[in-house]
Order: structure tokens, then C-alpha cells, then sequence
């Protein structure tokens, strides 16, 4: 029994000890103090001796203690070399800020052109059979017959026959008023007979854009039976935010892209009504439509010129997007090492923004060096070393308002 007894906790032992040995963590090896050791992929990781990381396993890497503790990088010259950092300074100058937006292509509403009879009468035929049809100023579109058309043209007839010049004009006065042209009336005398049925002219060129009218139809005066619009010139109808249609004004030019080729037109006006679903307002842009490039119904990009202002500008590609802050890096001497740089990141708030520079608020000074390239290299290695120092809360609260302001617009406030 004692052998038994003895036989089972040895092999218990056996079986126990590699489990114990394998859930007791590995023994860190203890680095000089001071020193600091973290997780490459997860740089929160932080000890004060080497390891592995308890997420990734990978092991802990150490930090330089001698980098200061505001996140900031010091450089020599060959380390920034092989990183690529360009610096440039911080300018003042003219900023041209523009507003890029969707746009519609429509009828010019002021240009468009309705065809109602005058009198009363029935359709005999219809030259403009569908809608879409281009139409010539002059062109044939239905002929109308009509009693009290022809009831007036045989007057007109009577009255020159007589030579009384005061019946004549009055006689084609009336005609004109009940829908004759001109080039019609003049046309009667010499014909001797009324036109029955009578063309019905197309006062403009166009096209047709709705039609009520076929052959045979009983027709009333004042029934709208064609709508004619003239594409020679087009509106632009442009979405665009609520906070950049502040700035909008009627006046300011607009650029039109659509099918690698561009047009230049006016803003018209702001409607005063905003989308409810996209939450934009309608931006109306006047333009005139060379060569009838432009089609209604086709999309546009919209690029509105707000003209230039004077500010303290920065290369786009220097600012750093960090969540709800705004960061650039700012290059200074490193007087702990020969031709050293330090490379601190600074919080900015930004204002409008142009085609490749973007306005400052605040966070800098005129003539201070930034980095352009390798920014994202200094900001890796920053979040690296001292983790958090590019998310600091305090930072990122004084800079919400800002951040929020921009980076919802087209027109350059990030």
C-alpha cells in the first residue's frame, strides 16, 4: 500500500511540475535603473526591465532615457538624413480659398418658354411629335385650326381691300394679339386667303422639354400645350455645406468641371431653404453653355472662389491629423549633441485652407522651421517613446472647436 501510495505522487509529481513550471512567468532579466522598456506595436506596454509584451509577445524594446519626456525627437545629422525630414518655415502670404462641392446642371428657369393658344380650336397637325426635340426660332410647330382666327383674318383681308389704313393696323394689331406673327401677317395680304389651319411659330430655339399637345386635340385659349427652353445658358445647382454657404456671395465666380473640361460661371444666389436629408444648402451658379457642352440633368464638380486673404501659412502635408488634435513638428536646436535637431510636436489650430497650404490660428510663429517630410516617421517613433504625448487630452480639448469648425467643409478650414 505504501509502494502504491508512493508510486502515485511521484507520478503526480511528474505530471504537475512541467504546467507549474510553464504558468510561472519568465524571470525579467533587471536593467540598469532609469532605463525604460516597451512594446513596439503596443507602446502603453512600459517597464523598467526587458521582456516580452503580456499582448503580442514580442519582445520589449528600450528607450532611450536620454529623449526628453514632451514627445519630442532629437536628431544628428546622419539620422535625419536616413529619415528624410525636410523642413521649411513657417510663411505669411496671400491664401486663394476656394469651396469644392456636387453640382446639377438645370434649366435656366428664366429662359424657358411656354405655347398656349390664344383661341379656341382643334389641333390639325404636329410637327413636334416628342419631348427632347431641338426647335428653331420660326420653325412650324402645330397648325391650329380656329373659327375666330380665320373670323379675324378675313377682316384684316376686308380692311386692306378698302385702303383704310386705321382698319388695317387695327385688324393686325388684333391678329398679332391672337397669336400671328409678324412675318404672318405680312404674308396674308399678298396670299388673299386666311390660314386655315394656321402654323403656330416657335418664338425661341430650344428644346422641348414638355409637350400636351397631338393631332386632333380640342384645344382652349390659355392651355399650356409646349414647354420650350433655351440651353444657351444653364443654372448650376451646388450642394454644399451649411457652415461653407456662409461665406458664399452672389457675384463670386465658380468653376465648372464636367468631362475633362472646365466653364466658368457667376453664383446667382443662395436659396434660403437647406436639404433636410443631406443637411446642405443650394448654391444657384449662372453659366453660360459655349458649344452646348453642358447638358441639363448631367453632375458637376463645383469649385466656388471665395478670392484670397493674408495669413500665416504652412504646407498641408506638415499637419498631423492625431485624433481631435491638429500637430506639427517644430524643429529647434539640440544644444546636447553636435549639429543635432530636436523635433517638438505642437499643437494648431487651423483656419481656412487653400490647393496645397493651409492657414495657422494659432500654435505658431512666422519664421518658426517645420517638418514637411518625415513627419509621420517622427511621429511613429514619438508615439513609440512616449506614449500619449501626441493624444494629450488637455491639448486636444483647446483645439476641439477648431478641429470640428474644418474639417466638415470643402472650403479649406480643416
Amino acid at each position: 500500500m505504501t509502494s502504491a501510495r508512493f508510486l502515485a505522487l511521484a507520478i503526480a509529481f511528474v505530471l504537475v511540475a512541467p504546467m507549474v513550471l510553464l504558468a510561472c512567468p519568465e524571470q525579467a532579466t533587471r536593467a540598469p535603473s532609469g532605463e525604460i522598456w516597451t512594446c513596439p506595436m503596443h507602446p502603453a506596454v512600459r517597464q523598467d526591465h526587458a521582456g516580452t509584451c503580456p499582448i503580442c509577445k514580442m519582445d520589449l524594446v528600450r528607450v532611450d532615457d536620454k529623449q526628453p519626456a514632451d514627445g519630442a525627437i532629437a536628431l544628428d545629422q546622419h539620422q535625419r538624413a536616413l529619415a528624410g525630414v525636410r523642413t521649411t518655415p513657417v510663411i505669411r502670404g496671400q491664401l486663394a480659398t476656394s469651396i469644392k462641392a456636387p453640382g446639377r446642371v438645370a434649366y435656366d428657369e428664366t429662359r424657358l418658354r411656354d405655347l398656349s393658344p390664344r383661341v379656341s380650336g382643334w389641333i390639325a397637325d404636329v410637327n413636334v411629335d416628342q419631348v427632347g426635340m431641338v426647335v428653331k426660332a420660326g420653325q412650324v410647330l402645330f397648325t391650329l385650326s380656329a373659327p375666330e382666327l380665320v373670323q379675324a383674318q378675313a377682316e384684316h383681308l376686308r380692311a386692306a381691300a378698302g385702303g383704310d389704313e386705321g382698319l388695317v393696323r387695327a385688324s393686325a394689331g388684333r391678329l398679332a394679339v391672337l397669336g400671328l406673327a409678324p412675318a404672318q401677317i405680312e404674308q396674308l395680304v399678298p396670299r388673299g386667303a386666311p390660314f386655315d389651319p394656321a402654323p403656330i411659330l416657335s418664338p425661341i430655339s430650344g428644346v422641348v422639354v414638355d409637350k400636351e399637345v397631338v393631332p386632333g386635340a380640342r384645344v382652349e385659349a390659355g392651355m399650356r400645350l409646349l414647354r420650350l427652353a433655351q440651353l444657351d445658358r444653364l443654372w448650376i445647382e451646388a450642394d454644399v455645406f451649411t457652415v461653407d454657404a456662409a461665406v458664399v456671395r452672389a457675384g463670386q465666380r465658380a468653376v465648372i468641371a464636367a468631362g475633362g473640361a472646365t466653364s466658368q460661371g457667376k453664383v446667382a444666389r443662395v436659396l434660403p431653404n437647406v436639404e433636410g436629408g443631406a443637411r446642405t444648402a443650394r448654391v444657384r451658379i449662372d453659366l453660360p453653355n459655349l458649344g452646348a457642352a453642358l447638358r441639363p440633368g448631367m453632375v458637376v464638380e463645383v469649385e466656388i472662389v471665395l478670392g484670397s486673404v493674408d495669413a500665416l501659412l504652412v504646407p498641408s502635408s506638415a499637419v498631423l491629423y492625431t485624433g481631435p488634435r491638429r500637430v506639427v513638428f517644430v524643429e529647434a536646436p539640440d544644444p546636447s549633441m553636435v549639429g543635432g535637431m530636436r523635433y517638438l510636436p505642437r499643437t494648431v489650430q487651423l483656419g481656412r485652407r487653400g490647393a496645397e497650404l493651409v492657414e495657422i490660428s494659432s500654435g505658431l510663429k512666422e519664421g518658426e522651421a517645420i517638418v514637411v517630410d518625415g513627419a509621420f516617421l517622427l511621429a511613429s517613433e514619438s508615439r513609440l517613446r512616449w506614449p500619449g504625448a501626441l493624444d494629450d487630452a488637455s491639448a486636444a480639448t483647446s483645439d476641439a472647436g477648431v478641429a470640428g469648425d474644418g474639417d466638415a467643409g470643402h472650403r479649406g478650414t480643416p
